[in-house]
């Protein structure tokens, strides 16, 4: 099961990062393969929140519904999106330092059926997303990736 983990220290505020996160429709300007997120169900940030992010991977735009699975704001809170062919959950923790505040975003995709057989590359694929994906919220979180 690929699996991509990366925490990113800031100056702001743990309510302030956790919200922006909660609002998954900022995925879109932090991770390069995001082309668009909506919200689907629910409230912003929110417990029972759907987003739907369009995703473009190997020249294909294929659309992500994601349901939020667990809310503790302002600390964690865990987003699933299932298809035919992959399991994607995204875990997103947030904690206060001296200086500000961390977030953790730990994703990890179950490949299903004969996709199962593409894990290994599928590995390689999503940690050259993820550093993209980490890179990106850094740069609009105005921070740097300590892990």
């Amino acid at each position: 099961m690929p699996r991509y983990a990366a925490t990113i220290a800031t100056s702001k505020p743990v309510d302030e990062v956790f919200h922006y996160m909660a609002d998954f429709r900022s995925v879109e300007r932090w991770d390069e393969t995001a082309v668009k997120a909506e919200l689907l169900d629910g409230t912003v940030p929110g417990p029972e929140a759907r987003f739907r992010v369009a995703v473009k991977l190997f020249g294909k735009v294929s659309d992500l519904d994601y349901e939020t699975v667990a809310y503790e704001p302002p600390r964690r809170f865990v987003l699933r999106a299932e298809t035919p062919s992959i399991i994607s959950e995204d875990e997103v923790c947030v904690r206060e330092t001296e200086t500000g505040s961390e977030l953790t975003y730990d994703a990890s995709l179950s490949p299903k059926g004969v996709m199962k057989l593409a894990s290994p590359i599928l590995g390689i694929v999503f940690k050259r997303l993820g550093d993209n994906a980490a890179k990106g919220l850094a740069r609009e979180l105005g921070g740097k990736i300590v892990a």
